[in-house]
């Protein structure tokens, strides 16, 4: 096994923290004694850039070797290529430099540097590719005793977990750190999806007749029509038609008047009352005759009269109750067509959490077998009502958020899982959502990164839980990073041991 591991290995295991100014966000460095030295870690984050160097503080002047490992912040993946420079300020205040263009491995630089001098020497690593620059300044560097390190340490890095850049670089994951961010409440409910009024209506028969048995194209079930489509053809029994027919002819016979009376009113030739009778009589008759058009129309064939069945909305046959040549009865259901576009989101909200009701402004949801989670403001939806009375039987209020249906793909009576998102917003300390794994009996717990490749578990209490960040009300301070994509492989990785088996690669 070569020298390098072996360091690492009791880097690992004994190394401790020690707080030197850097560049960008806070920085965690380690030492730790051996017989060359004492072997340090660094790890600096610049606003593009993760910076992990491993070197030796040397107890004599000499050559120390640098091994620095970049990560790129967007995605979590190793640079490829560029040029590493390491700029060293002398105590005398000259300066130096020693630099290099080849990597070792993915996202790994070795370069080294000859320090001749005791005393405190300022380290500054400078990262260019192509017209990309990045600068980020160490910790100080102290050649000579070991009593002379001006670094203070803060306890113990890597509290047994390990989890290398190789393996980070190879894996989902990355790190966020614990700031202020604004957060809104959120409660989780029960809810159910249910269909707008008018999204499902009944097609029942007018008047007794038979359903005609030539006609060749009978709906089926799940089928799609048109708002005005014929569904069947009904011959009415003796009797109906002439019914239907005075609907008609006293709709026509009453528009016909008002229209005479509105010109004879013109020139005066009427008075205001008639005019009004007139208005009277023919709304009366125009909304029964709407009321037999809005589900059907008959027309007169070379065989008698016939009704021609539609539908009032477009949508889907969700059912059908008749068959060709079947005797129905005026008032029995034909079909049932559903137009699924709109949708109603019902969630049901716990009595004791009832004061959350008047801050509703959005919700999310997802239902079982569907992989997405979707908001209701981004399927132009809104909140159209708040309960106000509890069920007794459930001791819940009800809220209605009505939404498009995204791409028909959801359906009427889905239980969904609801998330409320309320209007006021926080600004609170918090992590990713991702980061927290809940472990049960109400306990939350995130990976604390403390050097370049190492971690601790933390037991945090959280508060709101928004819609990308939970509030950490104890256990967290502001500055500090954590596990926010990879958590899970974190805590694998604390179960498999402090040191995987390959160890490092270069």
């Amino acid at each position: 096994m070569e020298l390098h591991i072996i360091m690492k290995r009791i880097f690992l295991l004994t190394a401790a923290i020690a707080l030197f100014s850097a560049c960008g966000d806070e920085h965690i460095d380690s030492q730790h004694g051996h017989d060359h030295g004492t072997s340090m870690s660094q790890t600096r984050w610049t606003d593009s850039l993760e910076v992990f160097v491993e070197h030796d503080q040397p107890a004599h002047p000499g050559t120390v070797t640098f091994t620095t490992h970049l990560t790129r912040l967007s995605d979590w993946s190793p640079v490829t290529e560029g040029t590493l420079v390491l700029y060293v300020r002398r105590p005398d205040g000259s300066k130096t430099g020693t630099a290099s263009d080849s990597l070792i491995g993915p996202g790994i630089f070795r370069l080294s540097h000859n320090f001749a001098s005791k005393g405190r020497h300022l380290l500054t690593l400078v990262y260019r590719h192509g017209t990309f620059t990045d600068t980020c300044r160490l910790g100080p560097l102290v050649v000579g005793s070991e009593n002379d390190v001006s670094a203070s340490t803060d306890g113990a890095e890597n509290a047994g977990i390990s989890f290398l850049k190789e393996q980070q670089w190879r894996d989902d994951f990355s790190t966020a750190p614990v700031r202020y961010q604004e957060v809104r409440t959120m409660i989780s409910v029960n809810g159910v999806l249910e269909a707008p009024s008018g999204r499902i209506v009944e097609v029942s028969a007018p008047v007794n007749g038979t359903i005609l048995p030539n006609n060749s194209q009978f709906p089926s079930i799940g089928g799609q029509v048109a708002a005005g489509k014929t569904l069947t053809l009904l011959s009415p029994d003796p009797g109906n038609v002439e019914g239907l027919a005075q609907v008609r002819a006293e709709f026509m016979n009453a528009k016909s008047d008002l229209e005479r009376v509105q010109r004879l009113h013109q020139r005066g030739a009427v008075s205001d009352k008639r005019r009004d009778e007139a208005t009277n009589r023919f709304e009366s008759a125009k909304a029964g005759y709407e009321l037999l058009q809005s589900s059907s129309t008959w027309t007169a064939d070379e065989d008698g009269t016939t009704l021609r069945i539609r539908t009032p909305i477009s949508g889907f046959i969700e059912d059908v109750s008749i068959r060709p040549g079947q005797r129905i009865e005026a008032g029995q259901r034909l079909f049932v067509i559903a137009d699924p576009s709109r949708m109603l989101l019902i969630a049901n909200v716990p009595a004791a959490q009832a004061s959350i009701l008047k801050d509703v402004a959005d919700a999310w949801f997802s239902v079982e077998g569907y992989p997405d989670a979707y908001r209701v403001s981004a399927l132009n939806g809104r909140l159209i009502a708040r309960g106000n009375v509890i069920d007794q039987s459930t001791r819940t209020l009800r809220v209605a958020f009505e939404f498009d249906n995204p791409a028909g793909a959801l359906s009427f009576g889905l239980f969904a899982v609801t998330r409320l998102e309320t209007s006021g917003v926080d600004s609170v300390v918090a992590v990713p959502r991702s980061s927290v794994i809940d472990e049960g009996d109400g306990i939350s717990v995130v990976y604390v990164q403390t050097g370049g490749e190492s971690f601790e578990r933390r037991r945090i209490t959280t508060g709101r839980r928004g819609e990308n960040y939970v509030e950490v009300t104890d256990g967290l301070t502001t500055g500090e990073r954590v596990v926010s994509v990879g958590a899970q492989l974190v805590r694998l990785a604390s179960m498999a041991g402090s040191v995987p088996e390959h160890g490092h690669t270069h």
